[in-house]
């Protein structure tokens, strides 16, 4: 009677564990169990030993951690690579669009240029200048939009997370407080329990990266992205957002444990939808938005540069046309009440794309480019004031910092979303070049002078034109081999000797050795001498007046087009680089995750393999068991009927 018991008994576990099983095939998470069964042992009856039946040890899962491990590795990565590819696949789909892009609003800027080149007195050509620049300034604020669009859905998104994580984690210690409780209560395994704890942390793993570490009491710890605890037991680590000290824009993350919250760097927190958020951020937000800002800041100064150097239609030197804001400058919470910095782009051409990050220490400042980590330090004590430094292409006026005091600087961050047209009339295009240059009528010679052009010293010129290049008397037919440069001061003009440079190369004294086709250049003006001039011939540059159709200057700034103004390229060239950059990150952020996705599969079938629950083989173990049910059920009828015939006997 008691071997029958206890198979019958066994029988019934081993059905209620099989219907467990089939009724949670479709469960997530869910791990196939098994009823460990084993003898009951057997007692010597003085002629052998007679086995007692069964009994029943444990009801486990079939698990395996390392396969387990393995998936929360490969998943984490696939969650990181699918959150980084959805946020920059959007960035990408608007950079390369061949007419949202800022390529098209480029060439057409430019091409509005060339057009005026050859109408540069007509009214209509103006103004299509002035179309094309509002329309290249509301791309670039369009472009800029998007980044920053992306910027707040990646804050939403660290919000989202970061309550995701909490809700998680308290789930987690809840868990394990039943689980510590049920092992110490009778110390079996509670399956199901385990099932969920473990799927609770595959669904943080998603967010996060997770490890765990067991405990002897059932527990687990768990830790995320470098370590950082999170669930230790039932007690639970809060993740909090944070602004970021030295950018109050921008979101930080930190643990909140006893009313006390300590930010950490984003590299604190890696793998899973959080840390590919970050990732992106840093790797492609960035340097997408500082890249756009430098190419707008090149593209505002060398324009607005070259207009300064020619005259309008109305004679006047010409101003801006476009306007940019200058490099913002963010003080680090806690700074000393008086402390104040300021920057500005002195040379767009010098431009990188990084932040960088001023430190005071009491006795010297050091400047940080934080893209590679490169220091300028600068000695307060010989702070230079005139000029200010100038690093990369943004100078700094001497600050006013207590020791400790910090100041983030983003030199092109916000330039494209601030680039607006600031010209507002037509007549404001500076076409003509401001010099102009003529021979003497009187000349006897064949010599030549070129057009003339001007550079930026110009415009501090402190001459007084005409310029005028007499060549020194010689007895035909041998020709001058010198000549003498003079202002236009009157009453008696002035003799050149100094600031003169040939080709490249300062001359003083007077007269000027001449060398046919050889660059002139003074106080910023250039010219090219050539021929056989005669002794007495000789040229001038003047002031241009009247020059209506004179289209040198608008030349000058139509050739920018192609002209390497930043980083070694062209303003298209820079576009290019950056919509390249975006796409090769596009696709090795998508190949890559597709690579971890199938991997997650891989792995997931494996452990499907082994602890999913295959309904063909619980069936058969359904009729298997209820037949051993069965017999064990003929096992007591025959202990009863020997009974009854024992109590007959008797």
């Amino acid at each position: 009677m008691s071997i029958g018991e206890s198979a019958l008994f066994a029988a019934q576990q081993q059905l209620a564990t099989t219907s467990h099983n089939i009724s949670n095939a479709g469960t997530p998470g869910f791990s196939r169990q098994v009823v460990q069964q084993a003898s009951a042992g057997a007692q010597d009856q003085g002629n052998g030993f007679i086995g007692q039946g069964t009994k029943v040890n444990d009801v486990t899962r079939v698990y395996d951690g390392f396969l387990t491990k393995q998936i929360l590795t490969a998943q984490t990565s696939a969650s990181a690579f699918s959150a980084y590819a959805d946020q920059i696949g959007q960035i990408d789909d608007v950079v390369a669009d061949p007419s949202a892009g800022l390529s098209p609003a480029l060439a057409s800027f430019f091409k509005s240029l060339q057009d005026l080149t050859a109408n540069p007195d007509a009214a209509a050509s103006r103004q299509a200048v002035l179309s094309g620049s509002q329309v290249l300034a509301a791309r670039f604020q369009s472009l800029a939009s998007t980044l920053n669009q992306s910027r707040d859905s990646v804050n939403a998104q660290i919000t989202s997370n970061v309550d995701a994580i909490n809700s998680f984690a308290a789930q987690i210690a809840s868990v394990n407080a039943s689980i510590t409780a049920a092992v110490g209560a009778s110390g079996d395994t509670p399956n199901d329990l385990l099932d969920q704890r473990d799927q609770l942390v595959a669904s943080l793993n998603k967010i996060v990266k997770v490890t765990t570490l067991p405990q002897d009491n059932g527990g687990v710890d768990v830790m995320i992205g470098n370590g950082q605890p999170l669930v230790l037991g039932d007690q639970v680590s809060k993740v909090v957002t944070v602004p970021s000290r030295d950018d109050p824009s921008r979101l930080g993350l930190g643990v909140q444990a006893n009313n006390i919250t300590i930010s950490l760097p984003d590299t604190a927190f890696t793998g899973g939808a959080l840390g590919g958020l970050l990732q992106y951020r840093t790797e492609t937000l960035d340097v997408v938005q500082n890249t756009l800002g430098q190419i707008a800041t090149v593209l505002a100064g060398a324009i607005n540069d070259q207009n300064k150097l020619g005259l309008d239609a109305n004679g006047v030197a010409g101003g801006n046309i476009f306007s940019v804001s200058p490099p913002k400058v963010i003080g680090r919470a806690g700074n000393s009440a008086t402390a104040a910095l300021t920057a500005s782009v002195t040379d767009p051409s010098k431009l990188t794309t990084s932040d960088y990050q001023m430190k005071f220490d009491g006795t010297n400042y050091t400047l940080t480019r934080l893209s590679d980590g490169a220091q300028t330090v600068i000695p307060a004590a010989g702070y230079p004031t005139a000029p200010p430094p100038e690093i990369d292409g943004v100078t700094y006026p001497q600050p006013t910092m207590a020791a400790g005091d910090v100041f983030t600087i983003k030199p092109t961050v916000d330039a494209a979303s601030s680039l607006t047209v600031s010209l507002t009339d037509p007549q404001g295009i500076a076409t003509a070049a401001p010099i102009a240059t003529a021979l003497n009528t009187a000349n006897t010679g064949s010599g030549t002078i070129s057009a003339g052009s001007v550079d930026k010293n110009f415009l501090s010129s402190t001459v007084t034109l005409p310029l005028t290049a007499t060549f020194s008397a010689a007895t035909p037919p041998a020709l001058p081999t010198s000549f003498v440069l003079t202002d236009g001061a009157t009453p008696t003009p002035n003799t050149i000797t100094t600031g003169v440079t040939i080709n490249g190369v300062a001359v003083t004294g007077s007269p000027i050795n001449y060398t046919p086709g050889a660059t002139v250049t003074y106080q910023g003006m250039s010219f090219v001498l050539g021929g056989a001039p005669a002794g007495g011939d000789s040229f001038t540059v003047a002031a241009n007046t009247g020059a209506t159709k004179d289209s040198r200057n608008i030349q000058l700034m139509a050739a920018l087009q192609t002209t390497n103004v930043i980083g070694g390229t062209s303003l298209q060239g820079a576009y290019s680089s950056l919509v390249s950059l975006v796409g090769n990150k596009t696709n090795e952020v998508q190949t890559l995750g597709a690579a971890e996705q199938s991997r997650v599969d891989s792995v997931t079938n494996q452990q499907q393999s082994e602890s999913g629950v295959n309904t063909d083989e619980e069936l058969a173990n359904m009729i298997k068991f209820q037949t051993a049910y069965q017999a064990g059920a003929k096992i007591i009828q025959a202990a009863s009927d020997m009974f009854n015939i024992l109590f007959t006997l008797t």
